[in-house]
């Protein structure tokens, strides 16, 4: 595609892309607070203080801020294909689907390791496991280990994998991929989950299982990869 070219190596660095995409990471964590605090508030489904989950939520540093560090200079640093500093064009809906299932099979692999691995999984993965019964504001509680390890390598295989992507779609993929990170630690099920468990997309139902068991359900975005590989446990 001729529109993506190499961007010269002495020409400044344009910091909008970036701003715009961490911008819309975080729109899409507020958007998420309000769907929840709408949800618990109708259906008295709340059993803890909303502020102090938010100010949780978002004080995560294993999380929130090693996210934020490794977007911030890989952008920088130009780790990324060209593309994904051409800002013009419209979200590629085909690509942000792409990115997920790259990403998620990624993750799937790294999960599955952490728990095969006993001595990574106690210095990593073992950390968030202590929430049996996650809720949603536990989803970014790890450890620094596990970050790295389970999200980090995938991001980085992602970008290098799925090539010819914009900015907006960069964005695009990153808001949906945090939200259903947040969706699957839910403490109950969302009202559309009976159409994803279907489409085998992940869902907080499975999640659960996954932290009750143990030895099942790895994958996050999607099921697939655990249905192929025998690791699917619907209830």
């Amino acid at each position: 595609m001729s529109q993506y070219i190499k961007r010269p190596k002495n020409q400044k660095m344009d910091s909008s892309g970036l701003f715009l995409g961490i911008g819309s990471v975080l729109l899409g964590q507020f958007a998420l607070l309000g769907y929840i605090w709408w949800y618990t508030e109708s259906y008295h489904a709340r059993k803890y203080d909303f502020v102090s989950a938010v100010l949780s939520h978002f004080s995560q540093m294993e999380g929130i801020l090693l996210l934020g560090a490794y977007l911030s200079v890989s952008w920088y640093n130009q780790w990324l294909p060209p593309s994904y500093y051409i800002r013009n064009g419209p979200i590629q809906w085909p690509l942000v689907c792409t990115q997920l299932i790259v990403q998620d099979a990624g993750q799937y692999i790294m999960h599955r390791v952490e728990h095969y691995c006993k001595p990574l999984y106690r210095v990593g993965h073992q950390y968030h496991h202590q929430h049996i019964h996650p809720q949603w504001f536990d989803a970014f509680d790890g450890s620094v280990v596990d970050t790295c390890f389970m999200i980090l390598v995938p991001l980085v295989v992602t970008s290098q994998v799925v090539r010819q992507v914009n900015t907006v779609t960069y964005m695009a993929f990153g808001t949906i991929y945090s939200m259903s990170l947040v969706l699957i630690h839910s403490e109950y099920p969302h009202p559309w989950e009976h159409i994803f468990r279907r489409c085998l997309i992940g869902t907080s139902k499975d999640h659960q299982l996954h932290h009750r068991y143990f030895n099942c359900n790895y994958g996050h975005v999607f099921m697939w990869w655990d249905v192929l590989c025998g690791t699917y446990r619907r209830d």
